[in-house]
């Protein structure tokens, strides 16, 4: 048996990210904990359970993993992993893991048991998770071992901690916990939730605590209460289990943190897949902020199959250097269900160019239903799948020639025209200030020329956006040009400017600004985008990773004193 190949096989027959690795680490659970419920395999592994279930449907009919429940290795099995792992005991033969603590670093002493108890009583009575909300309750002992954490940390005793949602009841655990002797006692404690029926529920065991708590109803779709802004040590987020929910709740978090480095953040995430991972390291990094510890399978749930089940918990620490990724108000899509909801794509027809929005709430739910009803312009049944766009969230991209309708924060998005040039000169200073400094190019006159030379010409994609039914200045600039690449001949977009002005809504008039582009690069066809941003400018930097921008390239640069720029 030849454990490699079977692998291969199976990673591919199941359609797996994590690839022949992935199945092997699955193999290594197994073989290390044998019999185990497929459930704690997925945990283990760190892949959903369905998932984890297909991989072991995969081994049964290889002859690797046993028809039995639970899931155990065959004895031909056993003996190929013998094999691979160069040693007759196999793989299975040693393990390091504390059997007291299951790899979570954390185990609940006799003096904290008896608050399960009070724990369970208090999470029967709360009202029911809500999956609109992404609502997952944590087991009681996950409240425990998380306050737990807290205390081992030095983020408990003393310090300023806010709850960045909680229908996990952690305020409830950090109360009870500290009434018990020698545990710590924060200095004030805040619990910040949209939802009413949590925060209903949790004004009466709060106010019969010890420990006062404040319960604050507020939707983190907008910035913080100015109350709250820049006053805390500690934030715990277990936020909706998407990229973008991750990437609002904590740059929250870090709103809610007072200056200073050293600050706390403990982030409950689920387990996903390698690109996600990856985004989610990268937005970590962007915030400024490091990784004190992550401990895979930290949390358990009641249900969450998707994520195992479990999701990692992140201890993060600020720095000098921690700044949040958005700022103002937040309209784009949030919770898983938001994303199935908007998950379209747009397709081309070969023959003739049109392009059609497939997917939920669009007039073809599926490819196959517009390939059997045909293009509506052509006929045509020949029809490819374009790039993704978060366009497709404010609506579907527009088609090509035409401006986007109002968006959500009250502005349209229309072409540049003549009259706008010299406000977008402004818009093209201030560029040339955050990327250049006292090096940038200020001749208003100079950038006023570059842009109306672009306007309207083929090629070039000059939006500008302005309040919803005024004639006033524009509020926001961009600009994307047609290009060609002078060794293979491909057409690709090159991103060169984006700003706005300085108005409470910039951020949501950037979001519009990026969608409209990327719906125009898409009705341009093009495949490939590219940018350049200047390495302090995070909140370019952000939208542009937020929008599947990638950085590729890094500029380097070394001058003489006194050399021009």
């Amino acid at each position: 048996m030849d454990v490699d190949v079977i692998a291969a096989e199976v990673a591919s027959a199941v359609g797996l990210a994590e690839g022949p690795a992935g199945v092997r680490d699955v193999l290594r659970v197994i073989a290390h904990h044998e019999p185990v419920p497929t459930r704690e395999v997925g945990r283990l592994a760190e892949l959903p359970v369905p998932i984890a279930a297909a991989i072991c449907n995969e081994l049964r009919k290889r002859g690797v993993v046993d028809r039995a429940r639970p899931v155990r290795l065959t004895a031909a099995g056993r003996a190929g992993l013998a094999t691979a792992a160069g040693s007759p005991a196999g793989e299975a033969a040693l393990s390091g893991e504390c059997p007291a603590c299951g790899g979570r670093g954390v185990t609940i002493p006799p003096e904290a048991a008896p608050l399960r108890a009070e724990l369970e009583r208090l999470a029967a009575a709360a009202p029911g998770a809500k999956l609109d909300l992404d609502q997952t309750h944590c087991t009681v002992d996950t409240k425990l071992r998380r306050v737990l954490r807290m205390q081992e940390a030095g983020a408990l005793a003393g310090q300023r901690v806010i709850l960045l949602g909680d229908d996990d009841l952690i305020c409830l655990a950090i109360t009870a916990f500290a009434a018990l002797p020698a545990a710590g006692r924060p200095a004030r404690l805040v619990v910040l939730d949209c939802d009413p029926d949590l925060l209903s529920y949790l004004a009466g065991p709060v106010a019969a605590s010890p420990v006062p708590a404040e319960l604050v109803e507020h939707d983190l779709r907008q910035p913080l209460p100015a109350g709250l802004a820049a006053g805390f040590d500690v934030a715990c987020t277990d936020p909706p289990y998407t990229v973008a929910g991750a990437e609002l709740f904590l740059s929250r978090a870090v709103s809610a943190l007072a200056a200073g480095a050293g600050r706390h953040v403990f982030f409950s995430f689920g387990a996903r897949r390698p690109q996600q991972t990856l985004d989610i390291q990268r937005l970590i990094a962007e915030l400024g902020l490091t990784v004190r510890s992550l401990t895979p399978g930290f949390n358990s749930y009641a249900g969450a199959g998707i994520l195992a089940g479990t999701s990692h918990l992140y201890h993060l620490r600020s720095t000098s250097q921690t700044r949040p990724v958005i700022t103002g108000p937040y309209p784009g899509p949030l919770y898983t269900a938001d994303t199935r909801a908007t998950a379209t794509r747009p397709y081309r027809c070969a023959g003739c160019g049109a392009v059609y929005e497939v997917g939920p709430g669009a007039q073809w739910a599926t490819i196959a239903l517009l390939k059997a009803a045909g293009c509506p312009h052509c006929h045509g049944t020949v029809l490819r799948p374009m790039p993704l766009s978060s366009a497709r969230a404010a609506g579907g991209a527009p088609a090509a020639g035409r401006a986007p309708a109002a968006g959500p924060a009250g502005y349209d998005i229309r072409p540049a025209t003549e009259a706008d040039l010299d406000t977008i000169a402004g818009f093209e200073i201030e560029i040339a200030r955050v990327s250049f400094g006292d090096d940038a190019v200020e001749d208003r006159l100079l950038h006023r020329n570059r842009v109306a030379a672009a306007l309207g010409r083929a090629g070039e994609v000059t939006l500008v956006a302005v309040a919803a039914g005024e004639g006033t200045a524009p509020v926001g600039w961009a600009w994307l040009s047609g290009r060609t690449n002078s060794l293979t001949g491909a057409r690709y977009g090159n991103f060169r400017s984006l700003a706005t002005a300085d108005v409470p809504d910039r951020s949501a008039i950037a979001e519009l600004l990026m969608q409209a582009v990327l719906a125009a690069a898409d009705a341009a066809g093009f495949q490939h985008l590219a940018g350049k941003v200047h390495a302090s400018n995070l909140g370019m930097r952000a939208l542009y990773r937020k929008h599947g921008f990638g950085a590729t390239h890094l500029s380097m640069e070394r001058r003489r004193p006194g050399a021009p720029a």
